[in-house]
């Protein structure tokens, strides 16, 4: 509206738990033992070829709503050119003090063995999620653990 061009790009996320989740349900999976039987590899390219399963119908629907996009040269988040410009601004946050390392509580799939994100959380996290984990306390014998500085 003040004279710049900003195109309007479309994209493709092809990463993901969705994405693996759907693959997993295709080929029967209940674990991560399941993905690494199958093979890593072998499940890594079934995962790329569902990412573009919807293609022809995500861009029909997308011309049928008019939400004008160029569909014809969309960012695509597995293409190394993508990649590289992520890790790219992450090394300009990095130069400038930007980044930082600290601890964060985060939801976690014990069935997947991963993080969640706030997205994956929105699509059916639970709770009351039976955790195989386990967890052992020890008595603290010599006064010379290191703290962690708290996050600036």
């Amino acid at each position: 509206m003040k004279g710049y061009y900003t195109p309007r790009i479309a994209g493709w996320d092809t990463h993901g738990l969705p994405i693996e989740l759907e693959v997993e349900r295709e080929l029967g999976f209940s674990s991560k033992a399941d993905i690494e039987k199958y093979g890593i590899d072998r499940f890594n390219n079934r995962c790329r070829e569902s990412v573009f399963r919807y293609l022809e119908e995500w861009n029909a629907m997308t011309e049928r709503i008019a939400f004008w996009l160029d569909l014809e040269h969309p960012y695509i988040t597995m293409d190394n050119s993508y990649i590289e410009t992520c890790w790219w601004a992450i090394k300009q946050m990095w130069d400038k003090g930007l980044i930082y390392q600290g601890y964060k509580v985060t939801p976690h799939c014990p069935r997947c063995g991963t993080s969640l994100s706030s997205h994956e959380v929105a699509l059916g996290y639970q709770d009351n999620t039976e955790d195989p984990s386990v967890y052992i306390k020890f008595r603290v014998t010599h006064a010379t653990l290191v703290e962690m500085p708290p996050p600036e």
